[in-house]
């Protein structure tokens, strides 16, 4: 379970479903081609315009 630990790399998260910021802000740019860099892509859910 990744709640009960300490430390998670963003590499083990990327098989479950994201919220984002909207699209063409760049958190929201720097998190897909994040995944892009690993060869995954991001389920992404629902997209929110603020935190």
């Amino acid at each position: 379970m990744l709640a009960a630990r300490d430390h998670v790399g963003f590499a083990e998260v990327l098989d479950q479903a994201f919220v984002m910021l909207h699209a063409g802000l760049a958190i929201h740019t720097f998190t897909m081609n994040a995944a892009a860099s690993l060869g995954r892509h991001l389920d992404v859910r629902s997209q929110v315009r603020s935190f």
